[in-house]
């Protein structure tokens, strides 16, 4: 993200902007790249396993409308994610500048593999720059915006464990690994809520970083107690949050039907708890942070076709589903919107 410059008020460097040009060192574009190529050769591996005639057969049974229809439920999606943080804001940002900076987030955090970190910090710092928004009070309703988006990802991911447990596929190998990575996934989120939102937390993270970086970081620290003045406001206004909440519910489940709606076009018999657990556990693999770019590319590809093979399709069905949806209607639409996102904010200055 070269061409957005990262400084704060008054000139000096951001905590988010720090953030962003060590991930933007030599050693970093090393490792990713790296990574990205092992990724991309575990993708290749995948597919080379299946039969190009019955993949190619089950890519058809598909067929444009489900895909359409999934496209369409996808960017539904990012217009409810989109609402989500702009009500939180109250409209001191317009929806407009929500949207491109949430897409040039999500271009972010798939060439810089941090996890949310880097979408965040590139969010952080573009909604300072264009709406004119405190570092610390566009950092909190970012942290408040992500609280409010956990909800309903435990209700889904409960659900497809839920169905993982009473079908008793616990046992199977892709079974474990779903359970694990379900577990995996709780033990990050409860870290990072206790990291972005208590203040006992993050003063004690701020004291290491002085201690070990021999800084002088009061300026970051002031950042973090604007920050965690605006992430009280927010949670103490109850209606807002319940509305956003909401939002996010919609949001979700509008991710979530293109898996669905794929998986009801191939196999129509196929449970709806069990796709519920497909998407949770895809979910899971994007948000890990690997440092695979392209949200953990072919990782994730491997759990979601292993899972779905021990689901009952065959390994080419597998493969058809999981490349059109993670692949296609995901991946190839987040990095498509996401550049042309990132060239209007360029051009826009």
């Amino acid at each position: 993200m070269s061409g957005l410059r990262r400084e704060g008020v008054d000139g000096e460097n951001t905590l988010e902007g720090e953030l962003l040009a060590g991930l933007g060192t030599l050693k970093a574009r090393v490792t990713t790249a790296v990574l990205g190529m092992a990724g991309l050769a575990a993708l290749v591996l995948l597919f080379r396993e299946a039969d190009p005639q019955l993949l190619a057969d089950a890519v058809s049974r598909i067929g444009w409308r489900p895909v359409l229809l999934s496209l369409l439920s996808f960017h539904a999606g990012f217009l409810l994610y989109t609402l989500g943080w702009y009500v939180l804001l109250g409209g001191r940002l317009s929806f407009r500048d929500a949207y491109l900076i949430s897409w040039v987030g999500t271009l972010a955090s798939l060439i810089i593999p941090a996890g949310p970190l880097s979408a965040d910090a590139t969010r952080t710092y573009l909604a300072h720059k264009r709406g004119g928004l405190g570092i610390g009070e566009a950092a909190s309703s970012i942290t408040a915006h992500r609280i409010t988006m956990l909800m309903p990802f435990v209700v889904y991911v409960g659900g497809g464990s839920a169905y993982l447990l009473l079908s008793g596929m616990e046992g199977s190998e892709a079974g474990a690994r779903a359970l694990m990575l379900a577990g995996a996934s709780g033990v990050l989120v409860i870290f990072g809520l206790l990291a972005t939102t208590s203040e006992r937390v993050l003063g004690g993270i701020l004291r290491l970083a002085e201690r070990l970086t021999r800084r002088d970081i009061s300026a970051v620290r002031a950042i973090a107690d604007d920050y965690l003045e605006g992430y009280a406001r927010l949670r103490e206004n109850l209606p807002l949050m319940v509305k956003v909440v909401a939002i996010s519910l919609g949001g979700w489940l509008m991710d979530m039907m293109p898996i669905l709606i794929l998986l009801h076009a191939l196999k129509p018999d196929f449970p709806l708890l069990a796709g519920v657990l497909v998407y949770s556990v895809n979910i899971i693999m994007l948000r890990l942070p690997l440092g695979i770019p392209g949200g953990n590319l072919g990782l994730r590809e491997w759990a979601s076709v292993g899972l779905l093979e021990a689901l009952g399709l065959t390994r080419e069905m597998a493969a058809a589903v999981t490349l059109v949806a993670s692949d296609v209607i995901a991946l190839l639409n987040q990095l498509t919107f996401g550049l042309l996102a990132y060239l209007i904010v360029l051009k826009e200055g």
